[in-house]
């Protein structure tokens, strides 16, 4: 009987384990979809809501490490955290720029010159 329960637990630890990583997967592809939609809008302000909020998640955290220990073992802790941490700020980031210099590539290959040498769009 007690090898049944050591199968079943790690049957049922093995499933709940894909399911926690498929939801995260499902949130992480919903985040990089959403930032795709913020970086293709006319307002270029508007796609650096995520990086910001990345970061700014990060900053809080290491500064709340900080504020909570001053060891040189926490000063590591918090440099590695701002390292890891910033990850989806540079994922986010890179959205943003290839979203914005494709959508300048496209504007500027839209506008025409007509004849008398004035653009228009």
């Amino acid at each position: 009987m007690g090898c049944i329960s050591a199968v079943l637990f790690c049957v049922i630890l093995l499933f709940g384990g894909i399911i926690v990583l498929s939801v995260f997967g499902v949130l992480f592809i919903l985040m990089i979809i959403l930032q795709i939609v913020l970086s293709r809008r006319k307002n270029a302000w508007v796609g650096l809501i995520m990086p910001g909020l990345a970061f700014g998640t990060t900053a809080f955290l290491v500064i709340f490490l900080a504020i909570d220990s001053a060891d040189a073992l926490r000063f590591w802790d918090a440099m590695q955290l701002l390292g890891i941490g910033n990850i989806p700020t540079a994922i986010y980031l890179l959205i943003y720029f290839i979203c914005r210099k494709r959508k300048k590539k496209l504007n500027s290959a839209s506008e025409t010159v007509t004849g008398n040498g004035i653009k228009t769009g």
